[in-house]
């Protein structure tokens, strides 16, 4: 199968669908260009036929290229040049995602998608291969494939895996093995493409929340009803899938906090709990994606931190709160964000092994904090110093991905197990600067 880069620079025939309803086709001159890892289509049309294009709704193009069937899904005109005394004119369009080996005028549907993310090498525990040290002549091996397992779960729409295969490379000088690690669909009906993206998409996330860093989704496949080995080979995906808007973030190659000896026995119920909590309270993980996207620093993910929580503690657990804050005299509505974030820290304190007085406060110390940003009253709010905002970002995040964790039925040992990694690895220290209580810091204002 043809690469993208492959079918770039050459001018070919395209089509898209016009007219009321979209019944007419078009056919026009166009080449598919490379601009700053964009990919855009530069194409030459009669002018009777941009009306259409005019509406600014997206709309198909397909065609093939060095024998290659493309399509272009949900293009949007960026730019267009007339000419005088010409029936013609030079557009710009803006494809969001291009496939590669399908030609298609109309509605997607696939049957089975993938997404190979070489980072996720890092949260698998077992090796793929075996080694043989005692190799001889007669028994020539060097590595033997094992194998291992697939981790599987089932919803109502399929079956989502994640497993690892490998690829080798020859030459003169040996042979190169490089672990392939994927998150494989299968569909137990023909979806839309962008209901295929949006659940390998959920799978992806899930995965962040296990690394704590962000995981690209890349190298997507897919089949469909038109492929004919996919019944035969589980897996089997004869079609590329290219985002044409994927960020370019830095990747770190560390371990996931979460990694599979974590989760593979009971993955059925941690992705069943994951699907339902997606659902509900999409905005949470979207916080932490801007985070981990390092989108927000400082304020601004200490800010999203803290939102994140009190949006937990109102979707899942505001009569809690609220018995908290009664118990303390408080009749106030909303409840008061410290006492939300108390009875968070009271949920989860099995993995933070925090005194009930210094959750009360914690609680009002982050919840202080938060304040001054929100409401700027420093006649009653003291502004946090560097070093508080620092502290309270590393236990906070660590309070977020507790909440996710233990909501998705990872047990609490092996969530404890995350403070010893070195992110998280100054969790008591980080609580005792929020607390004012070290003697070797400096509390004065972080914009000094």
């Amino acid at each position: 199968m043809k690469k993208l880069k492959d079918l770039l620079n050459q001018i070919r025939d395209f089509h898209f669908q016009s007219g009321k309803g979209g019944k007419d086709k078009v056919d026009f001159i166009g080449t598919l260009v490379n601009k700053d890892n964009h990919v855009i289509v530069q194409a030459r049309i009669e002018k009777k036929n941009l009306d259409c294009m005019e509406q600014k709704t997206p709309f198909q193009i397909w065609g093939e290229i060095s024998g290659t069937n493309v399509t272009l899904l949900d293009n949007y005109i960026i730019t267009t040049s007339y000419y005088a005394h010409s029936d013609y004119i030079e557009i710009a369009a803006d494809p969001s995602e291009i496939v590669i080996g399908r030609s298609y005028d109309g509605d997607l549907f696939v049957t089975n998608i993938s997404a190979s993310i070489a980072t996720m090498n890092n949260m698998f525990s077992d090796r793929v291969f075996n080694e043989n040290v005692c190799f001889t002549k007669e028994n020539p091996t060097v590595l033997s494939f094992a194998y291992p397992e697939d981790i599987e779960a089932m919803d109502t729409d399929g079956t989502l895996r994640l497993y690892r295969g490998f690829s080798h490379n020859w030459s003169r000088h040996g042979i190169e093995y490089r672990y392939l690690p994927y998150i494989d669909y299968a569909f137990s009906k023909p979806t839309r493409i962008r209901d295929a993206i949006a659940k390998i998409a959920c799978a992806r996330n899930l995965l962040s929340f296990f690394a704590d860093y962000y995981l690209p989704l890349e190298n997507l496949l897919f089949s469909d009803e038109q492929t004919v080995d996919a019944k035969n080979f589980p897996g089997y995906c004869d079609c590329q899938l290219y985002l044409n808007h994927k960020e370019d973030i830095e990747v770190p190659e560390e371990p996931f906090l979460i990694m599979t000896n974590k989760f593979s026995e009971n993955f059925s119920e941690v992705w069943t709990n994951w699907l339902k909590f997606y659902t509900d309270s999409i905005y949470i993980p979207t916080l932490f994606y801007e985070i981990i996207c390092n989108r927000s620093t400082r304020i601004n993910r200490f800010l999203n931190l803290t939102q994140a929580i009190e949006l937990y503690s109102v979707h899942y657990r505001d009569e809690l709160a609220k018995y908290i804050a009664q118990a303390d005299g408080c009749r106030r509505k909303p409840i008061p964000l410290k006492y939300r974030i108390e009875d968070v820290l009271a949920q989860i304190n099995g993995t933070l092994e925090i005194s009930k007085e210094g959750r009360r406060r914690l609680a009002r110390a982050i919840s202080n904090d938060r304040n001054f940003f929100t409401h700027y009253n420093e006649q009653r709010y003291t502004e946090p110093s560097f070093e508080e905002i620092s502290a309270a970002n590393r236990v906070l995040r660590y309070v977020l991905l507790s909440i996710v964790y233990k909501v998705v039925g990872i047990r609490d040992d092996y969530i404890k197990e995350c403070k010893n990694r070195l992110n998280y690895s100054t969790f008591e220290r980080d609580v005792s600067v929020i607390l004012k209580e070290r003697q070797d810091i400096n509390y004065t204002s972080w914009t000094e």
